[in-house]
């Protein structure tokens, strides 16, 4: 019985994250892909500024 409760409260758990990171998805996803591409443009950048050294 206690394993079905146990088993039971990780499903609602799973539940609770999946809404939270769909809507957190359908919220921030342009912001996070602009970062993304900031971040990988200053690599980028960081590389070039390396190799030329």
């Amino acid at each position: 019985m206690k394993f079905i409760r146990q088993k039971h409260h990780f499903i609602l758990k799973m539940a609770w994250i999946n809404a939270i990171i769909k809507v957190f998805d359908e919220k921030y996803l342009n912001i996070w892909q602009i970062h993304e591409k900031l971040g990988k443009d200053y690599k980028v950048e960081e590389l070039r500024k390396q190799r030329k050294k």
